[in-house]
């Protein structure tokens, strides 16, 4: 039996409780000690598992849910009258190259300190932009909507929208892609939208954007002919504003890249788009109002116009400064997205080749299909591809020539001097400054004359090839070619 005296301190051997008693009061403060110790390693345990993972992340932007975790640990405002709040995870100071701008207590990065870069080239994200809980819907962020149009390099901006490196960049700048897989699927995804059967991942999209203060950047070319103009406002009515990108190319250019795409909509396949597949361009060149095809629906002009009577447009010059079109895109002041920007133009934010056309494809393909129209190939046995192969290789292996030594049928001079004047007046009337600089009139001059130079604007006599005997065996060898 334990005694009642047993290492008891002499006040309470002395006080005259039972002894039961005097041993709870003993033992009370050790029980307590050692929870708060558990319970303080435990925390400690609870910290490190929360923010390890973050700080092995490789990626430059946190997700959003560890932005709104840190904004709930990290801030608190009960003043309706601080408009946002960037904080330093780490630190706040000026030391740390973030200073007070106005008197709504908002902070940004300094650009003229030295900024940080992950090995990939993206910067190291240390600010957390928090939305205002009184922040009134006039507030909220803007939507960009990038209508192309086609053949102004949407794929490739496109594919930077995709990319997970200007994700991240273009998050820091406030910004989140609100982006299919292509062109299409995205025009399809916001019809949806607009018809009330808007997919979980756009809504999802939308919503983080309304609630983070966050800008919307979606691309797709095909809205520079389906102008749902009603259904635009109306499904980002919640934003501040909906801004319109359009991109402008030289009309000399579009005009052939045009031409080309809508020849190769089907040009694996013979007997589809036969109307485009017989006829070259100097057919459709010639029997074109050149003064008028710019202001149709395709081209910049037209789509320019019209949303601008709705929305605020800008229009990007692809040509302009370094004739980059991401360059060009993102270093915008319409899109401030001036990280990106300056990573862009630092070389530090690369994209790969894609959607990339076989060189001279549409040499061949002339070729092969007045070769099939003149029952020389038999479109059974070898594919509309494997006949511009076969061609291409005859052309540059076996004769040991190039594409510029097949005979050409050009354009007449009096369409090429309109199709040059056209190109003229579109850049002076939109961009007069550019126009007037040494990158303007002189280097479009420049750029027409070596692309008709090139033959660039001329087809092929496929009448003087077929007839031609060193291209009389290449069609015999088309019924074996695999």
């Amino acid at each position: 039996m334990l005694r009642s005296d047993f290492h008891m301190p002499s006040t309470l051997r002395k006080s005259g409780w039972p002894w039961h008693h005097r041993l709870v009061v003993f033992l009370l403060p050790l029980v307590v000690a050692v929870a708060a110790v558990q319970l303080c390693f435990s925390h400690q345990r609870v910290k490190v598992k929360d923010f390890t993972p973050l700080a092995k992340m490789p990626s430059v932007v946190a997700t959003y849910e560890a932005r709104l975790e840190a904004v709930e640990r990290n801030i608190e405002r009960d003043d309706a009258s601080v408009d946002a709040t960037i904080i330093d995870l780490e630190d706040t100071s000026e030391e740390n190259g973030l200073r007070p701008t106005t008197s709504k207590a908002r902070w940004k990065h300094d650009e003229s300190r030295e900024e940080s870069y992950l090995d990939n080239g993206a910067p190291v994200r240390k600010d957390i932009q928090a939305s205002s809980p009184f922040r009134s819907k006039t507030n909220t962020g803007k939507v960009v909507l990038h209508v192309g149009p086609h053949k102004t390099g949407s794929t490739t901006i496109q594919a930077a929208l995709n990319t997970e490196s200007y994700i991240h960049s273009l998050f820091v700048d406030n910004y989140i892609t609100s982006q299919e897989i292509d062109a299409v699927s995205t025009k399809n995804a916001l019809k949806d939208c607009f018809e009330g059967k808007c997919s979980s991942k756009m809504k999802l999209q939308i919503k983080k954007a309304l609630k983070e203060n966050l800008n919307v950047i979606i691309s797709s070319e095909q809205f520079d002919y389906y102008r749902p103009i009603e259904d635009i406002k109306h499904f980002f009515r919640e934003f501040s504003s909906v801004q319109i990108l359009v991109v402008y190319r030289r009309f000399f250019e579009w005009i052939l890249s045009n031409y080309v795409q809508l020849r190769r909509s089907h040009w694996d396949e013979w007997y589809k788009n036969k109307a485009m597949k017989r006829q070259n361009f100097v057919q459709f060149f010639e029997s074109t109002n050149i003064s008028s095809i710019y202001k149709l629906d395709r081209y910049s002009v037209s789509a320019y116009k019209d949303y601008k009577k709705h929305f605020n447009v800008t229009l990007v010059n692809m040509h302009a400064a370094s004739g980059d079109v991401l360059d060009n895109f993102f270093c915008n002041p319409m899109l401030n997205a001036t990280g990106t920007c300056k990573l862009r133009r630092d070389k530090q934010l690369q994209l790969g080749q894609h959607n990339v056309a076989p060189s001279n494809a549409v040499v061949y393909d002339e070729i092969a299909i007045a070769a099939c129209d003149a029952k020389l190939l038999n479109p059974t046995k070898i594919s509309r591809k494997n006949a511009r192969k076969l061609f291409k290789h005859h052309q540059e292996i076996s004769l040991n020539l190039t594409a510029l030594d097949i005979p050409r049928r050009c354009p007449s001079t009096q369409k090429l001097d309109e199709l040059l004047a056209v190109s003229l007046e579109v850049e002076r009337e939109y961009f007069p400054t550019f126009f007037a600089s040494e990158q303007g009139e002189k280097e479009l001059r420049k750029k027409f004359q070596n692309m008709v130079s090139k033959l660039s604007f001329c087809s092929v006599d496929t009448a003087k090839v077929l007839a031609d005997p060193a291209w009389g065996g290449v069609f015999l060898e088309a019924d074996e070619f695999m």
